[in-house]
């Protein structure tokens, strides 16, 4: 499911994004990005996102603000080698947006 992430980044702007949720792990909730994203660097400046998604059938939305903190290494690792090769290229080349 895809969840729109939002950071705020250096000045107190804010920026969102969607992002693929992965799960929830231990109570909290997982998503994976390229540390050089923007999202990433946003999140090393300021911890506090928040996360939000449609839940149509209901015609209602849910919202979560929180602190996040990193996925320890070694699930970071096993995760990536989950996904398709094309996808494991493609997080190598330089990123822009987030």
């Amino acid at each position: 499911m895809r969840w729109s992430l939002s950071t705020v980044f250096a000045g107190g702007q804010p920026s969102g994004r969607l992002v693929l949720l992965q799960g929830i792990r231990r109570g909290r909730f997982c998503f994976f990005t390229h540390y050089q994203s923007d999202k990433a660097r946003d999140l090393e400046a300021n911890p506090r996102a928040g996360l939000t998604f449609g839940w149509i059938e209901l015609e209602r939305q849910v919202r979560i603000e929180g602190t996040v903190s990193k996925t320890p290494r070694a699930a970071v690792e096993a995760y990536f080698q989950t996904r398709p090769r094309g996808s494991r290229l493609g997080a190598w080349l330089p990123t822009r947006a987030g």
